[in-house]
């Protein structure tokens, strides 16, 4: 197994920022704010739940039930078609 040394971690900060979607062109994200070894990046809270939805489907997560990804989506305004890929 090939050993990853560049991981990134949270520097403890989140912000919110406008993102267009295609369903609320103004539509705020929450980013989490990470570093790694050389750079400080965002990632948005939709990433990390399409992260774990891959995760799920490729059976390294525990499968977690649709109301979860309903209410987490609807707390952040994220339209679930987007997130799971329907149109």
């Amino acid at each position: 197994m090939k050993e990853i040394n560049n991981i990134a971690d949270t520097t403890g900060r989140a912000t919110y920022k406008i993102i267009p979607t295609k369903i609320a062109p103004d539509m705020e994200q929450l980013y989490f704010e990470m570093k790694d070894n050389e750079h400080v990046f965002q990632i948005g809270i939709k990433t990390i739940l399409e992260c774990i939805l891959f995760g799920v489907k490729e059976k390294q997560l525990p499968e977690l039930p649709l109301a979860w990804y309903t209410e987490i989506c609807s707390r952040y305004d994220i339209p679930l078609s987007e997130l799971i890929g329907e149109e």
